[in-house]
């Protein structure tokens, strides 16, 4: 794998002795680490990788969070799955924000993922059941380990260099899996070199020597994310955790997590993508607009979109004025994400990450799951 050392019996020796220091790692996971690190390819296993790269801070706050979530009903299953290096960063973020739920002195559980959709965490908040599912945004590490998983076990006579975007989502890296393998299958010798341009990679197919796997060689692309990229990653990954609550009770609060410890977002974007792009345009604004605007009177439901007049009976003014969603010397496209029908299922949306939490209350929740502006924000930062 790129950048990282060989393992020999002497590194397996010397991650095994540092490993003394982190009690709780070595407590739940020690001897499934001695075992992996005998395996073929022990690299792409993500805790033994902060080991060979010294990520000590990381190896810190993963030692900290399972001191703070271990005696929380479900734990247990957590860390039976996150041994999967296909699942840990996901299993790790949920653990994450149980630690952040703990910590606000919530009464909570992680819930099993078996059998029919449901959310990953459950809390008791505001005298409610509240549940929370959990996402976390994958970025090029991940995406590398996937596609180093899959050609280990590929034989060919070809070398992959692949430049990726800094996050792409797990159907990319399908797609990416899926256009080398028709570049390489059937082809002869003078068919190569290959050069693959997609939308969020570069890959180049070099002939080599036949081998019994494809070697791979993973660059980052740039470090700065398109908008539209990052509304389009988000817009899967929403999707998806919508469908978690679908056998949630009606008058139960919801809301969707992002960790986006790993990514590099700006909450602003975030938030664009959730409420819309803002443009500026003065010349749209008169006074008499914007009186009309803070009414929630029936017949004042012409002049703007029915959503926004019922948010602002519902006490979500602040909300929607903070992201421009109400014009003021500005006005929003009704682009985003809660704007979409099966939105208004969750009371918002979190977002935590680079030592920031912030959450984006959703104003067109329904109805049954309706919760005070001033409830949530005393939940939670806005």
């Amino acid at each position: 794998m790129n950048g990282l050392p060989p393992i020999n019996a002497r590194k397996i020796h010397e991650i095994l002795s540092k490993l003394k220091s982190f009690p709780e790692i070595n407590k739940y996971y020690g001897d499934w680490l001695a075992k992996a690190l005998n395996e073929p390819e022990p690299r792409t296993y993500p805790i033994i990788k902060q080991f060979l790269t010294s990520n000590w801070d990381y190896l810190a706050l993963l030692e900290q969070v399972l001191t703070e979530t271990s005696v929380v009903k479900g734990f247990p299953t957590i860390i039976k799955h996150s041994k999967n290096k296909s699942e840990f960063y996901d299993e790790f973020s949920i653990l994450k924000l149980g630690r952040i739920l703990r910590n606000r002195s919530h009464v909570f559980e992680f819930l099993p993922q078996a059998g029919q959709p449901q959310p990953d965490l459950k809390a008791k908040i505001w005298g409610k059941e509240v549940f929370f599912e959990v996402k976390h945004i994958r970025d090029i590490e991940e995406a590398s380990n996937s596609l180093f998983d899959y050609f280990n076990e590929y034989p060919s006579r070809v070398i992959v260099s692949i430049q990726l975007d800094n996050a792409v989502t797990m159907s990319q890296v399908e797609e990416c899996i899926k256009k080398i393998r028709e570049s390489i299958e059937g082809k002869k010798d003078d068919d190569f070199p290959q050069h693959l341009p997609l939308s969020y990679a570069n890959i180049e197919i070099r002939l080599s020597r036949p081998r019994s796997r494809t070697p791979i060689i993973v660059s980052k692309g740039p470090e700065i994310i398109p908008f539209e990229r990052t509304k389009f990653k988000i817009g899967v990954t929403f999707q998806e955790a919508l469908e978690q609550f679908n056998s949630i009770p009606l008058d139960s609060p919801c809301f969707i997590v992002y960790d986006v410890d790993n990514w590099k977002i700006d909450f602003e974007d975030l938030g664009s993508v959730l409420y819309g792009n803002a443009v500026t345009d003065l010349s749209l604004i008169t006074l008499e607009l914007q009186k009309t605007l803070y009414s929630s009177k029936e017949e004042n439901r012409e002049v703007h979109d029915k959503q926004i007049v019922w948010a602002l009976a519902r006490g979500f003014w602040e909300v929607l004025r903070n992201n421009v969603l109400i014009p003021e010397f500005s006005y929003s496209y009704q682009d985003g994400l809660f704007f979409t029908d099966k939105s208004s299922e969750i009371n918002g949306v979190i977002a935590f990450g680079h030592n920031e939490q912030k959450l984006f209350p959703n104003p067109f929740v329904k109805d049954e799951r309706l919760v005070k502006y001033s409830e949530l924000r005393r939940f939670f930062p806005t």
